[in-house]
């Protein structure tokens, strides 16, 4: 004779346990019962071995719901309940108890439209099992949420690169989507410094390495700007980059040596007059030396006027860059009687910050830490300007 019991299912939304006489209660072969303590004055208890019990909450575990029949989750739980015990055996990435869940009626797409999608919640959980899984049941790879997000843009902004396999192994996923802020998952990923990922996906054929989002960013623009010399070397050997103007100028802005030599080996057409004092100004000001050097050697005229007339060492002087001046006067065929659209020369402009300097020293509380700069600026001018002139 089989071995029965009763088997108790509580309902959460009648709000108490189910009498003897409740069509609810089964006779169930070798099966366990389940008790309520929610509404009931009684503490949370684990599973009692001696009577076949579980506690509601204990029902919820992913564990325990993968050995439970779909029916019966049904009748046990109601359908937010089921769709808690979802998410959380997906974050433990349990298919088991994920497939006895879809089985006991939660549905692939949620019920409502501010709810995450379950395949984004495998993207941020890095749940790989249930992800394929869901996939299998047919779930929409481009669903998006309410960011537009799909779930790639999801494992890409949390640089869940190992679920990448998983969505290029279906054709249907489209790799350039493009969500509510106008970013692609590989723009997403470099957005988040999610640079694995931003390498693994840049290997992908149908990723647009080049696309630009509505400010113009672009990922080796953000490659550059972080410096990640990996990516941006991989980037810019890529059969299908096409570098910009804007990616040498971010590699000034950004003191990016390496990025701006490999940029100027492979792409030195981007060079023009109006480019190449652009390029000089923005180090001159910011000081960076050995970015000069670059442009330099690179042949860059070191007298290239920018839009306001000037060249690099009338912008030196105006910042009182005192090393630069000195390697700009070490450098053959410059020219310090060019004048700005200020009519201003190299020595004008110096003199002037001289003057703007001593000033603040006099009206200050405290010593203005350039004008001593400023100074010998000044006298080295004067003194290179008579030796020459």
């Amino acid at each position: 004779m089989a071995n029965t019991q009763k088997y108790q299912v509580h309902n959460p939304e009648i709000g108490a346990l189910p009498t003897s006489k409740s069509p609810l209660i089964k006779q169930m072969p070798n099966e366990c019962r389940f008790v309520d303590f929610i509404n009931q004055d009684l503490k949370p208890q684990h599973r009692n071995e001696s009577k076949n019990i579980w506690t509601a909450v204990e029902l919820f575990e992913p564990q325990i719901i993968a050995q439970i029949e779909p029916f019966l989750l049904a009748r046990a739980l109601c359908p937010k309940s089921l769709e808690s015990a979802m998410l959380r055996s997906i974050c433990d990435d349990n298919t088991k108890a994920v497939n006895k869940l879809l089985d006991a009626g939660v549905t692939i797409e949620r019920l409502k439209q501010f709810q995450f999608p379950w395949l984004h919640v495998c993207a941020l959980n890095n749940s790989p099992e249930s992800l394929s899984l869901l996939l299998e049941r047919h779930a929409n790879i481009n669903d998006v949420d309410h960011d537009g997000k799909t779930p790639l843009h999801i494992a890409a902004q949390y640089d869940r690169h190992s679920l990448l396999p998983i969505f290029e192994s279906h054709n249907e996923c489209d790799v350039n989507a493009v969500d509510n802020r106008g970013n692609t998952p590989i723009l997403t990923a470099a957005i988040f410094q999610a640079w694995d990922f931003v390498l693994k996906l840049s290997d992908n054929i149908g990723t647009d390495i080049n696309f630009a989002n509505d400010t113009n960013l672009d990922v080796l623009t953000l490659a550059i700007k972080a410096k990640q010399n990996k990516l941006i070397n991989k980037l810019i050997l890529h059969p299908n980059i096409q570098p910009r103007d804007k990616h040498l100028k971010t590699a000034v802005y950004s003191n990016n040596l390496y990025a701006l030599k490999t940029l100027l080996a492979t792409s030195d057409e981007l060079l023009s007059p109006k480019l190449n004092a652009e390029l000089l100004n923005i180090a001159a000001s910011r000081n960076f030396r050995p970015i000069i050097r670059a442009l330099l050697e690179q042949g860059i005229n070191v007298n290239s006027k920018d839009i306001n007339g000037n060249t690099a060492i009338h912008t030196a002087c105006l910042y009182s860059h005192l090393d630069l001046v000195t390697d700009l006067l070490a450098t053959p065929n410059l020219n310090l009687t060019i004048r700005n659209r200020k009519d201003q020369s190299p020595l004008a402009i110096a003199n002037q910050t001289y003057d703007k300097h001593l000033k603040m020293n006099i009206n200050g509380f405290q010593q203005d830490p350039h004008l001593d700069s400023a100074k010998r600026i000044l006298i080295k001018l004067s003194e290179f300007v008579k030796s020459v002139y």
